[in-house]
């Protein structure tokens, strides 16, 4: 007999062929393939068998193990003759899936069959990264109940809708029992194959193995599509895929949708290859296909292989007038039909854009305190959200997204100003409302909110707000009852102007001003003439 271990990658149809495949006639196991761990407790016996070899010690555990990648779609099988009354001390592990090259170490992930154990079984085990090993397939009690010679063939299959099926021959020969199936995806990552022996003192001998072959016949699958940049898109095969990777293999279908320009497995995980585009991924709903994509071991997907996914864009910290106070709730009593708490709703006013708003901080000004929105916090292109204190949030869970946040500052009745800033202190919305705004004198009692008409004209004020007309009283994380087209249409309004020094003359206008056109020298003159510095409009409603 010969060994191989074929690694080549083709891309071409092929057939069923062994990704692994051991003999040990050359009577080594240190290459071709190589194994590694405990060599020196290992040795070729006479009969071409690989044999344990280990010092006679009770409870030595002894390992080797192989690469190999084979996880889904695969077949492993292998001999091994346990000379000895297997017990709890005395069994034998073969590892068909392991994440480390450790397999004694904690916290090594996989599959393994073992043979023999307190129950004289031949079971099929996963271990997971904490716990004891758990049964993928329980093998009847008593099956290797021989003192001295428990000879046994192993044949383990998994398709790739991760059904085991555990089949074996205490012959030696091919003449497989059945032992059962389950079906069990816990684990689809493998880097090794291996063996794994603990015996008492006068076993340390006893075990011998041979015959290994792990064979994957079957093409990969595509499991998953992520958009991970605006111009990248990560696919996710069921299995390690070659190297060598083809853009033309991929494609995002429909009109309009950019194209694939270059297509890189991933360095770390081989079932992973990230695509890059020659545009951004455009908003919505997408399917990427693939075609002629081959595994690690040649087997061809022809194809078409197809995922859909869904692109909700990246978030980027929100501008000026990007994220907005859309609704206010001052005064919660009498409840008309809201929940009895204070709250602001904010808007991505954007139609692109998918806010970050960590970082970002809810206050009044001149206090000592915020309200900052934690990692994680984002809103959609033109996505609502209700922000209250943080004891009070379960209150709007049936609302939709919900911010609850520690500081939600005290929102008085009669008049009071919000102002919304980025972590990087620059000041993104304000609003200083009062009672007045309600426009209604019953309603500005309690239990109704102010809402804002026009989220296009954030900074037009008290004509842009009024109660709501909703039923319950308001409408958190909706659009408002009383949205309406309010353009701004007048200009502003110098309303004075105050000597605050020599050198220093104040100006109060109307409305708010643009902080940019505001801060030009050319838009302002002097009577008597004087030469005019950049005035610093002030901030954060920029009227002066």
């Amino acid at each position: 007999m010969k060994k191989v271990l074929f690694l080549a990658l083709f891309l071409s149809a092929v057939s069923a062929r062994a990704q692994l495949t051991d003999t040990f006639a050359d009577a080594n196991f240190t290459q071709n393939p190589t194994w590694t761990g405990d060599a020196a407790a290992f040795q070729i016996n006479s009969a071409q068998q690989l044999q344990t070899n280990g010092p006679a010690v009770t409870g030595t555990e002894i390992q080797l193990v192989t690469p190999c990648t084979a996880t889904t779609g695969t077949t492993w099988e292998f001999w091994a003759n346990l000379k000895l009354a297997t017990s709890g001390g005395n069994y034998a592990d073969v590892w068909l899936m392991a994440d480390q090259a450790d397999l004694k170490a904690s916290g090594t992930k996989g599959y393994f069959v073992r043979l023999g154990g307190t129950a004289d079984e031949v079971s099929l085990f996963r271990q997971d990264a904490t716990g004891s090993p758990v049964y993928v397939v329980n093998g009847q009690d008593g099956t290797l109940g021989s003192t001295t010679n428990n000879l046994v063939r192993v044949c383990v299959t998994r398709t790739t809708q991760h059904v085991w099926t555990l089949e074996r021959d205490l012959t030696g020969s091919t003449a497989y029992v059945r032992e059962g199936t389950a079906t069990d995806a816990i684990h689809q990552r493998s880097a090794y194959f291996g063996v794994y022996a603990t015996y008492s003192q006068a076993n340390s001998r006893a075990f011998t193995f041979d015959d290994f072959r792990v064979t994957d016949a079957t093409a990969p699958l595509l499991t998953q599509a992520t958009v991970t940049a605006a111009r990248q898109l990560d696919i996710t095969f069921n299995e390690a895929v070659a190297t060598s990777q083809v853009a033309a293999s991929y494609r995002l279908l429909g009109s309009g949708t950019p194209a694939v320009t270059a297509a890189t497995r991933d360095a770390a995980d081989p079932t992973l290859v990230h695509l890059t585009l020659a545009a951004d991924v455009p908003l919505g709903a997408h399917t990427v296909e693939v075609r002629a994509v081959a595994d690690a071991f040649g087997n061809v997907a022809a194809g078409p292989l197809t995922a859909t996914f869904q692109n909700n864009g990246f978030a980027v910290a929100p501008t000026m007038n990007q994220v907005l106070i859309t609704e206010i709730m001052a005064d919660e009593t009498p409840v008309v039909g809201l929940p009895a708490s204070e709250f602001v709703e904010v808007h991505n006013a954007s139609a692109t854009a998918v806010l970050d708003l960590a970082g970002v901080r809810l206050l009044k000004p001149g206090s000592t305190s915020a309200a900052v929105f934690p990692a994680g916090a984002t809103l959609l292109p033109g996505e609502y959200a209700v922000v209250c204190g943080s004891t009070r949030a379960a209150q709007f869970a049936s609302y939709g997204k919900v911010f609850g946040l520690t500081n939600f500052p005290s929102l008085s009745n009669a008049a009071d100003q919000l102002v919304l800033r980025g972590k990087d202190g620059r000041t993104l919305f304000e609003v200083s409302y009062t009672d007045a705004w309600y426009q209604d004198a019953r309603k500005k009692e309690g239990g109704w909110t102010l809402e804002m008409l026009d989220s296009g004209n954030p900074c037009a004020g008290a004509p842009n707000w009024r109660a709501s007309t909703d039923a319950t009283g308001g409408t958190p994380g909706r659009a408002n009852s009383i949205r309406a087209t309010n353009p701004d249409r007048t200009p502003p309004v110098l309303l004075r102007a105050l000597a605050l020094s020599p050198t220093t003359v104040r100006l109060y206008f109307a409305e708010k001003l643009d902080s940019t056109a505001a801060a030009v020298p050319a838009h302002y003159t002097l009577t008597p003439t004087a030469l005019l510095p950049a005035p610093p409009p002030l901030p954060p409603i920029f009227e002066r």
